[in-house]
């Protein structure tokens, strides 16, 4: 790809290319601590099991990142029945 020069001579194509450099700061990750997790309103029945835990629709349920297998939180987060919510570290 060639490089323009603007009326005024500043090379578009670099310009273009500084503006997309990754920014350090904005690519770190935030790990999670925990998951806050709830039934939704819409479920018929008041309570419902998931994961071997049981959740309601009148209070958050939180549970430690550390206390759940992999296959487990896949199974709340894949849940269209359950509001999940991270908890991040500080």
């Amino acid at each position: 790809m060639a490089k323009k020069k603007t009326e005024q001579g500043v090379d578009v194509l670099d310009n273009a290319q500084e503006a997309v450099q990754p920014d350090n700061e904005a690519t770190q990750f935030v790990q999670p601590s925990g998951v806050m997790v709830r039934l939704r309103e819409n479920h018929p029945l008041d309570s419902y099991g998931r994961a071997g835990m049981r959740f309601g629709k009148d209070k958050w349920v939180e549970i430690s990142i550390d206390e759940l297998s992999h296959a487990q939180l896949e199974a709340l987060l894949h849940d269209d029945w359950l509001q999940v919510e991270f908890i991040s570290q500080g």
